[in-house]
């Protein structure tokens, strides 16, 4: 893991409008059934940005290839009915001439970096370097991470678009989608300060460390220019290994409360300045998340904070808050439920 954050945050405020939409069903009123969209707006699999033979002869290879498998391949549903056949070839033959977005081509890049995890298997993904770090939750899966991928969620981390840092894996042992995480600079209660928020002393303070996170400086990243590409936060995420080997996180925690759970895999969290030894103890983590939900079409779009097939059954994520209240920052930028 990283030490923590070795630069003074310059600037300690923000000036917080809380604003909520409602979003609640009428009642006797039904949620609209949504479909699965494919991947790519227009058949550009080469990622050229115009469509033509190529592309039609790169799509019918990817599906005798996954055919020969016996594997479904998301990336090559292009017709998005959940089956590799002949309707998606007729279908994106359709769009020959067709120009394609700037998300399209940086699909076909993600695509070409990752699609071989997509079907890999559970034993491989750990020999990859990644690991659970809870268990799994509705909608979501289970979270498995490489070092890269905490390293970029420690204090001070930075996600990096064109690296594998974090997976979804459903109970089934399968790659459903990719996650990024970036740290968070964390905001406190603070009557003193305009608006009412600021860093306090953190990092190298202790008034913080009592605080519950009420906000987040600044905007999370972006990677594409697409519009539905929204990044969730977590806060005040303290991760741990339970006494019989299982992964938890718990959410909303303070750092001081963080402390307090039982940890039998302590991580450095620090380092002492006189010894220059590291202290032991359990990560807690503030970050912004963005899913890319490639191997498995999601209806509520591609980069959803979370999907309505995947592990359905599973634990809800409010879980891992253990009854503590969600300030409305929290609310706003992640539906909390």
């Amino acid at each position: 893991m990283k030490k923590l954050l070795s630069m003074v945050i310059a600037s300690s405020t923000l000036l917080l409008t809380q604003t909520a939409t409602a979003n609640e069903t009428m009642p006797g009123m039904e949620m609209p059934h949504m479909e699965p969209h494919a991947i790519l707006s227009v058949a550009d699999y080469t990622g050229d940005g115009k469509v033509n033979r190529r592309d039609i002869a790169k799509l019918v290879r990817g599906h005798i290839k996954a055919r020969a498998h016996g594997n479904y391949v998301a990336f090559y549903d292009y017709n998005a009915d959940g089956v590799l056949n002949r309707h998606d070839i007729a279908l994106a033959a359709k769009d020959l001439g067709k120009t394609s977005t700037s998300v399209d081509q940086q699909m076909v890049s993600w695509y070409n970096k990752f699609g071989y995890v997509e079907n890999m298997a559970i034993e491989d993904i750990q020999d990859n370097g990644f690991n659970p770090v809870i268990i799994p939750l509705a909608g979501h899966g289970a979270h498995w991470m490489n070092q890269e991928g905490i390293a970029a969620v420690s204090p001070g981390g930075i996600s990096d678009k064109n690296s594998l840092q974090g997976l979804n894996i459903d109970l089934n042992g399968k790659a459903v989608g990719i996650f990024w995480g970036e740290s968070a600079v964390p905001l406190f209660a603070d009557a003193s300060a305009e608006g009412g928020l600021s860093t306090l002393d953190w990092p190298y303070g202790t008034a913080w460390m009592n605080e519950r996170v009420q906000a987040f400086y600044g905007h999370s990243p972006k990677f594409t220019d697409s519009v539905d590409e929204v990044w969730h936060t977590h806060a005040g995420l303290c991760a741990v290994t339970e006494a019989d080997g299982t992964p938890a996180l718990h959410q909303h925690t303070t750092f001081l409360e963080c402390q307090q759970y039982e940890n039998i895999a302590p991580d450095p969290i620090a380092v002492n300045p006189e010894t220059g030894e590291p202290i032991m103890g359990n990560l807690w983590v503030n970050m912004w998340m963005g899913h890319l939900w490639m191997f498995n079409l999601n209806p509520e779009g591609i980069f959803a904070g979370t999907h309505p097939h995947v592990d359905p059954d599973a634990i809800p994520e409010s879980s891992i808050n253990d009854g503590r209240e969600v300030p409305m920052f929290f609310m706003m930028n992640h539906g909390e439920h």
